[in-house]
């Protein structure tokens, strides 16, 4: 009788757990196969690594774009684009801080030169980077005469956070002369990449000026690049006179109390709220 119960039990219990296994094993390996990026080639300097990946599947409108690589950077213009790229904290008080220092910038430039060079129009460029604060990683491309920086991580700290409890450990790219915000248009309004930046490539790249008007200027993808489609990039203001810091404060004192208002109505839910508030909160601090 013993020997018989514990083969039904093998019969009743083996089957569900190599079942569930499989089952395991293939959600692994699905997600494995979707966030795998192709290595081409790999330049390294120490603990600083640069790589030529294959574009992502979902890397959003540029899967079926092809990029302007090769492409020749003396080793100056990518040093100063390097330093003149600066973020901040989303905590209060948080300054303006150097995406990379200058010795960082010195070491990883040659690389970037190089992988510059060898790039194909299907590639993208990825900084793999380690510095005294922490890991920095980000992809760098060329697309319609644009230097693109798109940053998944600075000194440690993810851009994820942004969307989640740790919201304050969060950062955000500040622009400089020349350098702009990515965006999509959605239904309501306008949805501004603050970890992607735009610059020109071309020779004017460091007589780039700001915009004359002091407001965000945006302008639609297709007017800048002469293209089709729902992207937008949107400018660096330009620094606002004593007169223009009050007429600020009373235009964000005026968003509040309208969205206020809304939530208090029903017209909004108290998720969309608090997401909206977050977005004033980014935007203006």
């Amino acid at each position: 009788m013993s020997f018989f119960f514990h083969i039904n039990d093998e019969k009743k219990f083996g089957l569900p757990f190599f079942i569930s296994f499989i089952f395991i094993l293939f959600l692994t390996a699905s997600c494995a196969f979707t966030k795998s990026r192709v290595t081409k080639q790999t330049f390294k300097k120490g603990k600083q690594i640069v790589r030529i990946v294959e574009k992502d599947i979902d890397a959003h409108y540029l899967s079926k774009k092809k990029l302007e690589h090769p492409h020749i950077f003396a080793e100056a213009k990518i040093f100063d684009n390097l330093t003149s790229l600066k973020y901040k904290r989303l905590a209060l008080l948080s300054r303006e801080e150097d995406v990379f220092d200058k010795k960082l910038a010195k070491e990883i430039s040659s690389l970037l030169v190089n992988a510059f060079k060898r790039a194909s129009k299907n590639d993208f460029i990825e900084v793999d980077a380690k510095s005294p604060k922490g890991r920095i990683l980000g992809d760098v491309f060329i697309f319609k005469r644009k230097l693109n920086w798109k940053f998944k991580i600075i000194n440690g700290a993810s851009y994820e956070r942004r969307n989640s409890k740790d919201y304050l450990d969060g950062w955000k790219i500040v622009l400089q002369k020349g350098q702009k915000y990515y965006g999509k248009k959605e239904l309501f309004g306008v949805r501004v990449a603050k970890n992607w930046i735009i610059c020109p490539v071309d020779k004017t790249w460091s007589n780039v000026t700001l915009p004359s008007k002091g407001d965000q200027k945006v302008d639609t993808y297709n007017k800048l690049n002469g293209e089709s489609g729902t992207d937008i990039l949107e400018t660096l203001p330009k620094e606002q006179s004593k007169k223009g810091v009050s007429s600020t404060q009373k235009e964000i004192e005026s968003k509040f109390l309208r969205l206020k208002k809304l939530v208090q109505k029903g017209l909004i839910t108290k998720e969309e709220y608090k997401a909206k508030k977050r977005e004033l909160l980014e935007e203006y601090f």
